[in-house]
């Protein structure tokens, strides 16, 4: 019995226990809204004294710091006033638009009245830009700083001239300017073009007293290459006329291997034939017999012969125009002569 009037007693005392920590924490709660309320309309009232002797910087940051402290329709209309009056029209109309659209502490109608009309205003001296970008994932900075957009995505642009930048790793960096006299509506583009591959470094040669120093390739061939380029002849193809040739004789090659080749087979038919009208009492002779098939023939394959040749002789000669190597030639004349003198 005992022990059950203590539990009974230990449970009364629990209850009581959680019933004054609830109290001492409604009690805290309640009086921290009666702080903050009370911090609240002190920031709000130092606004409209602030407003009403125009000094617009500071009223805008009392609004700010009460709409952090209890956001609300009202305090957003504070910042949006203000920001029409410094002539902020951008955060002027985000704002405004902000507090027709906030439930919370709504506007009167002749406060909501005020703020579509001030809207309106303020959207003419904001530019809006669709953007045309690429590529998608540069990063796009308005002045320096990541730029506005509305719920389309598109750029808004405060009234003034203002610098428009993009880059992305990989691309050469782009900018354009925007200049916004009142509500512009349009696109802008921004295509970044990529980076050329960077100059290949070579080093100049060495000397006892003097290291190697790297020197970037350019476009232009040194005067010595120029000197080289004059003298290898046909210059900059390298031997390509020499494996023209070369290819020429062995085409030429070719078709006499094959004439030779049909030519021998037409000379075995022939013969052939010649050997079965002996046997019947028929012998070829020069006027019963033509020949003239493997004359042709042969005289094809002769000349195809001739012109692998010819083409063998001419690629020998490219060959020795077109192989680069540094030629150093002279002309000089005298009263009895005109010569010439090198290295070839």
């Amino acid at each position: 019995m005992n022990f059950e009037r203590l539990r009974a007693l230990r449970g009364l005392l629990l209850v009581a226990v959680w019933v004054c920590s609830l109290a001492v924490g409604t009690g805290r709660l309640a009086a921290q809204d009666a702080g903050d309320d009370a911090a609240y309309k002190e920031l709000i009232e130092q606004a409209l004294s602030e407003f009403k002797h125009k000094n617009w910087p500071e009223a805008r940051t009392l609004f700010t710091k009460a709409h952090e402290l209890n956001p609300n329709a009202r305090t957003q209309r504070g910042m949006g006033i203000v920001s029409f009056e410094m002539r902020d029209y951008l955060n002027a109309a985000i704002n405004l638009k902000a507090a027709l659209e906030d439930t919370r502490q709504p506007l009167t109608d002749a406060q909501r009245k005020e703020c579509e009309t001030l809207l309106t205003r303020a959207r003419a001296y904001v530019g809006v830009f669709a953007l045309k970008l690429e590529p998608q994932e540069a990063q796009v900075l308005l002045d320096g700083a990541v730029p506005t957009r509305d719920e389309e995505n598109r750029l808004l642009v405060p009234f003034g001239e203002h610098t428009l930048s993009a880059k992305a790793p990989g691309y050469l960096d782009g900018s354009t300017r925007l200049n916004v006299q009142g509500g512009e509506r349009g696109e802008v583009s921004l295509l970044l073009q990529t980076e050329p591959a960077p100059a290949a470094v070579s080093f100049l040669p060495s000397s006892e007293n003097q290291p190697a120093q790297p020197v970037a390739a350019s476009n232009e061939a040194s005067s010595l290459d120029r000197a080289r380029t004059r003298d290898h002849g046909f210059k900059g193809h390298g031997l390509k006329y020499t494996w023209v040739a070369l290819g020429a004789s062995a085409v030429f090659g070719g078709g006499a291997a094959l004439l030779w080749t049909l030519g021998d087979k037409e000379l075995k038919d022939l013969d052939d034939r010649c050997q079965a009208r002996a046997g019947g009492n028929d012998p070829c002779t020069r006027v019963n017999t033509s020949t003239e098939k493997v004359d042709r023939f042969e005289k094809l394959t002769n000349a195809s012969i001739g012109l692998s040749a010819a083409a063998l002789v001419a690629a020998g000669v490219l060959m020795g125009l077109e192989w680069p190597r540094e030629r150093n030639l002279s002309v000089g004349f005298s009263p009895q002569a005109l010569f010439v003198r090198g290295a070839f």
